[in-house]
């Protein structure tokens, strides 16, 4: 595997969290078009010529732009066997029964070379919330039951932020039991925690070897 390489799908999205560093809601809406699209696709491609090439499928919420991750994901294959997806959701489009025949329908899925990363928080994740203020956690959680009962691979993303800081030791393996997905990838909000001396004292190799 080499590089991660970001195609960015959209910097619309459905949610208002807390804590977001991309500031949407002051920016112009963007989503390129599939001239651009290949043209990225084209130049990853070009310089990564040997070895296996993973895409991260990112925004915005890129599930808002279901044809861009078809177009992207088929005109990549049709162009190398040896590339891989990564789609990075908050979740909120899974809910939909007909957004998941969708995604399974995708060459890409039934391939076997597109994963699916749903961010969730855990205790914190009251700050992922709706533009009207609503919290998604009971939402989210519907959804992550439901991959699961869909036989859906997916991974969560849990970033460390400010509210959740204090329980990250026991917050990690409580969902691996509970929704039990193929990983946890946590990542951290440094504008909030840098310098925040609790980081130093998380014992990844600890909650991980307990689960």
């Amino acid at each position: 595997m080499n590089n991660v390489n970001i195609i960015y799908l959209t910097s619309d999205c459905n949610l208002a969290c807390e804590y977001c560093y991309e500031s949407l809601n002051n920016k112009e809406k963007v989503v390129p078009t599939k001239e651009q699209l290949k043209k990225n696709v084209d130049i990853v491609l070009e310089r990564e010529k040997e070895g296996q090439v993973l895409f991260v499928l990112f925004g915005g919420e890129p599930t808002l732009e279901f044809k861009s991750i078809k177009f992207v994901t088929e005109y990549a294959l049709s162009k190398r066997e040896d590339v891989m997806f990564n789609l990075s959701s908050n979740g909120w489009l899974f809910q939909s029964d007909s957004f998941i025949k969708k995604f399974k329908e995708l060459k890409a899925y039934k391939l076997g070379r597109l994963y699916l990363d749903i961010s969730f928080d855990g205790v914190g994740n009251f700050r992922r919330k709706l533009k009207n203020g609503l919290d998604t956690t009971p939402y989210t959680i519907k959804v992550l039951k439901k991959l699961k009962e869909e036989g859906i691979r997916y991974r969560i993303r849990y970033t460390i932020h400010k509210s959740n800081i204090d329980y990250v030791q026991e917050d990690i393996p409580k969902i691996i039991e509970t929704f039990k997905p193929d990983r946890v990838i946590t990542s951290i909000n440094f504008q909030e925690l840098n310098g925040n001396t609790k980081l130093n004292q998380i014992n990844f190799d600890d909650i991980f070897k307990k689960t």
